[in-house]
Order: structure tokens, then sequence, then C-alpha cells
């Protein structure tokens, strides 16, 4: 083992710029902040603060000459032990030959499409991150909230069509717990790699037996916290990657995965954020991402329709 001496502050600036098929081109920065061995305990303390703005040119919107405009900004703190911090937990037993990792953080941010909508969205998370083992890795998150207020949208002769779209991009409190288990057995080396992952997430129900311990029923809907309804639904996602040696230096990956949600109770239409969605560089290429889903779209492929529901 070979100790060095660090800075104890590590400080990130990064620029970039970003075009784009639609014409939409502009710059963006991130900085990032870091205090090490926080008040001496081994913790990390983060600040970042990011943002970007898009402008659009050659093109023009509804016959006027004005560009689309847009532009994100967003701030968090984050602390991080490399150990699990738990009131109930000695010293003795937080040992171990495994990564442990405890994970405090907020956020805010803010996200302006011009001519579309203005979201602003809060939150926080704890997070425990520990592996029993080489090959399987836990992390348990008993606390995940965000609240999303969407100041105005200008597709209302959509929206109206569409309630579900409605409610989705409607002001929503997001009160959330998961739990997630990771097996990998690379560290095994094996000559097949296998990776599977799957998350449980619930919303909602912690916060409706509150309510209902004050005297509002479970099936009382339009509950609100913090001024928004709250969102109630259960998720489930997994996935798992196959990799097999075919050669000294080829293989072949595969990869499956999936997911199901149900909304009910307080809000029986899940968050537009948590509803699922294909397309993109890792998903249909031919498609931009989010492009499919939620909801539903007609392919015509030789004179043949098909209907393709992603949202569940």
């Amino acid at each position: 083992m070979n100790a060095t001496f660090d800075l104890p502050y590590d400080g990130e600036l990064e620029f970039n710029v970003t075009t784009k098929s639609t014409d939409q081109t502009g710059p963006g920065a991130i900085f990032s902040l870091s205090r090490k061995n926080f008040m001496r305990t081994a913790a990390t303390l983060s600040f970042q603060l990011k943002g970007s703005y898009e402008w659009q040119t050659n093109s023009t919107a509804d016959g006027n000459s004005s560009k689309l405009n847009s532009y994100e900004l967003g701030t968090s703190f984050s602390l991080e032990y490399p150990r699990l911090v738990l009131p109930w937990m000695s010293k003795k037993m937080m040992r171990s030959r495994f990564p442990q990792h405890t994970s405090f953080k907020l956020y805010a941010s803010q996200l302006n499409r011009a001519r579309f909508f203005k979201m602003l969205s809060f939150g926080g998370t704890v997070s425990y991150d520990f592996q029993p083992s080489r090959v399987w890795k836990h992390t348990v998150t008993p606390s995940d909230w965000h609240l999303i207020v969407c100041s105005y949208y200008t597709f209302d002769t959509i929206v109206d069509k569409n309630r579900s779209l409605k409610i989705s991009l409607g002001n929503q409190f997001i009160p959330a717990m998961s739990y997630t288990f990771t097996y990998d057995n690379a560290p095994l080396k094996k000559r097949n790699n296998l990776w599977w992952e799957t998350s449980f997430t619930s919303a909602g129900n912690l916060t409706s037996l509150v309510y209902a311990a004050f005297g509002k029923g479970f099936k009382e809907t339009d509950k609100k916290l913090l001024n928004s309804p709250y969102a109630q639904f259960l998720k489930m996602t997994s996935e798992v990657r196959c990799l097999f040696k075919v050669g000294e230096k080829q293989h072949i990956a595969t990869r499956l995965m999936g997911g199901i949600l149900y909304a009910y109770g307080n809000q029986t239409v899940a968050p537009y954020s948590e509803q699922f969605y294909i397309g993109g560089a890792n998903s249909i290429r031919a498609f931009t991402v989010r492009s499919i889903g939620p909801g539903s779209i007609v392919l015509k492929i030789n004179s043949m329709v098909i209907w393709m529901r992603p949202e569940m």
C-alpha cells in the first residue's frame, strides 16, 4: 500500500458546445468543487453548478422570425461517506472487505424550452451502497423525493386531448423509496460474463399511511403535499447483460431489459419522468431519445400497421 498526500480541495471546470440536427446550437458549462476529508471524517462534500443555452438557427416557428432559445440551470450539494452511516451500527458492524458508501444529496434545476414548457424541479436523496461479496451489490434508498413544478406549457390542444399527458406534466410531489440489487460475475474472471440488475420503487405509500393516520382514507384522491398532488405508484425494472467470448478478441454482447409501472391511489397516472420510453443511441437508433413513448405510436411497414405501447 502506497500512501500519498492529496490536496483538500478539488475543482473542475468543463465547457462544451452542442449542435443538434434540429438546428439548435449552444454552449454549456459545469463547475464542480469538492472538499475532501470533510470535518476529518473521510467524507467528501461536493458542490456543482451547471448551465446550458441553445438557440435555433436557420429556421422559424409558425411564421415568426424569432429564434427558439432554450436554457437549463441547475445546482446540487452532496455529502458522501466511504462507509455506512447509521445510528444503530457500531464501528465493528460497519467493517467490511468490500466497498460501502453513504450518500446525501440536494439539488434544484430549471429547464426552459422556449414556446413549449418551463419546468422547475427540486429534490433530495439518501442512499446506501454495500457489497456482501465480490459479485453482489445492494443499494437501498430510503428517501428519494422530487418536487416538480411546471410553470407553463403551450401545447394545450395536445394536452387537452390526452388527459394522461396533462396529469403527468402537472405539478407533482414524488416521495419514493427504492431497492436495487446487482449481480456481476466479472471479478470471477469467467469465460462468459453475466450482469443482472433489478430495481423496486415505491412512491406515495408511506405518505398515504401518514395521511390515513390523520383521518384521510386510502381511497381519497387529490391529496396534496407541499401544495402539489403527490404521486403514488409501484415500479419494477430489470436488465440482464450477457457477454459471450467467441474468440481471443471477439465477444457477442446481448441485453434484455423490461419494466412494469402501476400507478394508483392518489394519482392514477405516473409522473412523466418515471414513465418508460425508447429511442436513442442505447435503444432504437432510428428514433431520437424519448421519441417513442410514453403513449403509443403507429409504425407503417410495407402496408402493415404495428401499434406499439411502450408505457405499461
